[in-house]
């Protein structure tokens, strides 16, 4: 288990503490960077913790898997219900195939430029978006619109912007490890170089990967809902990448194993040399699989429901 405080003064010694703070998502509502997030906590109805469950074995990217899946179903039930939210959506009559924006939905807070308050933040009004154009798509595959059917859609939106944010995660991790091995600065450079240099309308990359990964791991990370409502889920999905924002729409091209390999090993090596340029060779193709594996496991990562215009804006977070 690593040690934030441990991997802190590591970011520190190597000058890797950015004092900007800068959001990933600039767009997004930020959360306070300063002092107790805990303060900003309001509990919703229900105490439930999370069920997780051990995940071994190889994942879908071909490193050695060591992550936890939360139980996002049990979730849905207890402090993250928002059934009565999306029954206010259903009545509002929502046209099928609204696109929610994927930059804005969810973000991740770097532990770079957050340090203590670093994690993963969910809005509130997205997780209800995403769970109503999900049970249109459940709806019109013959599901019946039972309480069952709106709690596995929520649980399904939620695990989609926890997931795609987890691979923010996977990445900062990789340099971190860079950091430790290579004693320098990693991040901040290629977020600044090259995440935020975006040259290209398949740009920033990094959001097309994500995306991806939020698709391709979408079975693993939600086994508890139903066959129909994870086909639903993964047809929301794959509709909303076409009519995203640049670099988010590339997820379409690199969804197949082959394609996101190879597109991986390339975020990674720009990673490492903190550039746009660099050499794609074996050393990277190897080193892409070795570093990228999360830090933290998933129950381990500071995630919270962000609530727009609440006094006390989320959540508890994930627990066991």
């Amino acid at each position: 288990m690593p040690n934030l405080d441990e991997i802190l003064g590591l970011l520190n010694r190597v000058g890797a503490v950015d004092i900007n703070r800068l959001p990933l998502a600039p767009n997004g509502p930020p959360p306070p960077i300063e002092g107790d997030l805990s303060a900003n906590v309001t509990p919703r109805v229900g105490t439930s913790s999370l069920h997780v469950e051990t995940i071994t074995g190889t994942g879908e990217d071909g490193h050695a898997s060591d992550d936890l899946s939360v139980d996002w179903i049990r979730l849905a039930s207890g402090d993250w219900d928002l059934c009565a939210e999306l029954d206010e959506l259903i009545s509002a009559d929502e046209p099928v195939n609204t696109r929610v924006a994927w930059e804005t939905a969810a973000w991740y807070q770097q532990i770079h430029y957050y340090g203590q308050n670093w994690g993963i933040f969910i809005d509130e009004k997205a997780v209800v978006r995403i769970a109503n154009q999900v049970l249109l798509k459940y709806l019109a595959a013959g599901g019946p619109i039972s309480a069952t059917a709106k709690k596995s859609a929520l649980a399904a939106a939620q695990a989609m912007l926890f997931t795609h944010e987890v691979f923010h995660h996977r990445m900062e991790s990789a340099s971190i490890r860079v950091s430790a091995i290579a004693e320098r600065s990693t991040y901040p450079e290629y977020h600044r170089l090259v995440y935020k240099e975006a040259r290209s309308l398949d740009e920033p990359l990094e959001e097309g990967l994500a995306n991806a990964f939020m698709y391709r791991e979408f079975g693993r990370r939600a086994p508890g809902l139903d066959g129909r409502m994870s086909k639903a889920a993964q047809k929301y999905m794959l509709a909303s990448f076409k009519d995203s924002a640049p670099g988010y729409r590339l997820a379409t091209d690199i969804l197949g194993s082959f394609e996101y390999g190879r597109a991986l090993r390339d975020l990674v090596g720009r990673i490492l040399n903190r550039s746009p340029w660099h050499d794609s060779d074996s050393w990277h193709a190897e080193m892409a699989l070795a570093l990228t594996g999360a830090l933290f496991a998933d129950d381990r990562i500071p995630t919270f429901m962000w609530t727009a215009g609440a006094a006390n804006p989320f959540t508890p977070p994930l627990r066991r």
